[in-house]
């Protein structure tokens, strides 16, 4: 797993709810690349929704990052999410 993807987990709270932490920078690591207009994986099944997304509520750990990191951050968010899965840790 990518360094910076465990390290924004921990971050958002990764040591005692890893699939929340790992399925709500999926979200905001899809919001910063829908506001930078940059390619979301078709995989990820993310759909923007009605309004407009606002820069001032996007995550700033993410600003730092080029795309493709975030595409490889985001891909490392979602194998967490599906071992949660497979561990019985989603809800």
């Amino acid at each position: 797993m990518n360094e910076n993807a465990k390290r924004l987990i921990i971050d958002n709270d990764g040591q005692q709810d890893p699939y929340g932490a790992a399925m709500n920078l999926a979200f905001d690591i899809c919001e910063a690349l829908a506001a930078r207009g940059g390619d979301i994986p078709c995989g990820w099944q993310y759909q923007s929704g009605i309004g407009a997304i606002d820069a001032d509520e996007l995550n700033p750990a993410l600003a730092s990052f080029s795309d493709a990191e975030l595409t490889a951050i985001g891909d490392d968010c979602l194998a967490v999410v599906d071992a949660c899965k497979k561990n019985g840790l989603d809800y």
